[in-house]
């Protein structure tokens, strides 16, 4: 789990601010382990690994003592995709990360849920798997402190192929950084825009860093969307460029866009640039 972290949130490590955790609770043999969690204002982390011939079905389920849900918005399991990771069987890590349906407060302690019961269930020897269900034993309640977010307004707009897009701001955190872009939808109000960025250029080699926080875009208000930008820049002050290469038209006909069938293309591109000061 320390390795999930170290490679996929590194600046989260390398300052410390993972808070163990190592939280045990058994079920039917299997061993679920929360290891290690980071809050911000606007981000949580759970890291967290599984023994014992137990699969996870989606993502996992957390809320706070004062109303608060959290939206699942990217992350990395180590052994979820045979393709990334090699796998030991009935043992796998996971690296979810999750917005707040309101900002957070900071403060030097603050108390959430995690529910597992719902996402994990047995796998037998043929790999079949039973349903997941509300089980108190997979509920694990802990407090951790809830640190400043770093939020710089940008108000940037620039035109391409006849649209204006606006950077309105960057909400820049040791977890992830994400650009609040803002447009009007140019044509079909049925589809779903969404403002493609190109990926880093990292070597394959790197199973870890390869999908290093795949987060889907979120939308913010009518009009407004974030997009992680795949590498926190937190820790990395000065100017930064953030190039939009098109947007893509894409019918409503799954909640992950890239499911979603491409109907219609709109050119860019739309470049921005914003300044990360110094810490």
């Amino acid at each position: 789990m320390t390795e999930l972290f170290d490679y996929t949130a590194p600046e989260i490590e390398e300052r410390g601010f993972g808070v163990p955790i190592n939280m045990k609770r058994t079920l039917d043999g299997a061993t679920v382990t929360l290891d290690r969690v980071y809050a911000d204002q606007g981000n949580l982390v759970i890291g967290y690994s599984v023994e014992g011939g137990m699969e996870q079905s989606g993502p996992p389920k957390v809320t706070d003592d004062e109303g608060r849900t959290f939206e699942y918005v990217g992350g990395l399991g180590q052994g979820t995709d045979p393709s990334m990771t090699p796998r030991d069987e009935g043992r796998f890590s996971d690296l979810a990360f999750l917005e707040p349906s309101r900002e957070l407060q900071v403060a030097g302690s603050h108390r959430f849920r995690l529910d597992l019961g719902p996402t994990l269930h047995r796998v037998d020897r043929e790999g079949r798997g039973s349903e997941g269900a509300e089980d108190e034993r997979l509920l694990f309640d802990f407090e951790v402190p809830v640190r400043e977010m770093q939020t710089i307004q940008v108000g940037q707009t620039v035109e391409a192929s006849g649209m204006p897009m606006t950077l309105e701001r960057v909400e820049n955190s040791p977890a992830r950084t994400e650009a609040i872009l803002c447009f009007d939808p140019p044509r079909d109000e049925e589809y779903n825009w969404v403002p493609v960025i190109p990926r880093p250029q990292i070597s394959a080699s790197d199973v870890f860093n390869r999908d290093s926080l795949y987060g889907l875009p979120t939308e913010k208000r009518i009009g407004c969307i974030g997009y992680d930008l795949f590498r926190s820049v937190h820790d990395q002050p000065g100017r930064h460029t953030l190039t939009v290469t098109r947007i893509e038209g894409r019918s409503p006909s799954s909640d992950d866009p890239r499911l979603m069938q491409l109907r219609e293309t709109i050119d860019g591109p739309w470049t921005f640039e914003f300044e990360v000061p110094e810490r």
